[in-house]
């Protein structure tokens, strides 16, 4: 669970296991303040105060076969050709429909419009890539370009201090199966890595908020899940 792969410096791997000790351990002290018996056992109020919003607008992307785009969401997908607007067959990954089984796409600044800004969560198996990715698309005159792609899932947005485009919080995994949530934020024509913030679901205490950065951010680059 701790070992990221098996060329990280040890003390890499040393942080992380601390990190994540540490994280785990400040969890269940707030789980004894909410429930001082430490039974295993809460009421309805109790479950609301250990799982609180988490982020500005936190986002679980479930792809449904009788969920449908807009027509608005399927012109879109049809001209970034990420789809293609004439298959029928929403068992085709190869070749995939416009269809909200396969995407689901999201406005991205608070400025633009859906048509100026957006991106796409692609379902894993698309285009016979075996995990989930993030597409972000902008245009520039009448043209739309590929701003950034991620192997990843998004699992949040925050609205950004610096620009009218939200920061993207998304979630990556190593081949351990390790979840890396980390913000990426907008500047210069692109979204750039800025820090991680949970791993496998563990807040990282503030002490270990920089090396941490570094850490997982040689991870992304290593396994070229951003590009």
């Amino acid at each position: 669970m701790f070992f990221l792969c098996i060329d990280m410096k040890k003390w890499s791997i040393f942080l992380l296991s601390a990190l994540l000790f540490a994280s785990c351990k400040h969890d269940q002290e707030e789980l004894n303040k909410v429930n001082p018996d430490n039974s295993s056992e809460l009421n309805a109020g109790d479950s609301l105060k250990l799982k609180p919003k988490v982020y500005d607008e936190d986002i679980e992307v479930i792809f449904q076969n009788n969920k449908k785009d807009t027509p608005l969401e399927d012109s879109l997908l049809s001209v970034v050709k990420l789809c293609d607007p004439k298959q029928k067959d929403l068992n085709n990954y190869s070749r995939p429909a416009c269809d909200a089984k396969f995407f689901d796409v999201f406005p991205i600044n608070q400025k633009t419009s859906i048509r100026q800004d957006f991106l796409v969560v692609c379902r894993s198996g698309v285009g016979n890539f075996p995990v989930r990715r993030v597409i972000v698309f902008t245009k520039e005159g009448d043209e739309y370009t590929n701003m950034n792609s991620f192997v990843a899932d998004l699992i949040g947005m925050e609205k950004s201090k610096t620009s009218p485009y939200n920061d993207l919080i998304l979630q990556f995994m190593d081949e351990d199966e390790n979840r890396f949530e980390c913000s990426y934020v907008y500047a210069d024509g692109k979204y750039h890595y800025s820090k991680v913030m949970k791993i496998n679901g563990n807040r990282i205490k503030k002490q270990y908020l920089d090396s941490m950065k570094v850490v997982i951010g040689r991870e992304i680059s290593r396994m070229k899940l951003s590009y």
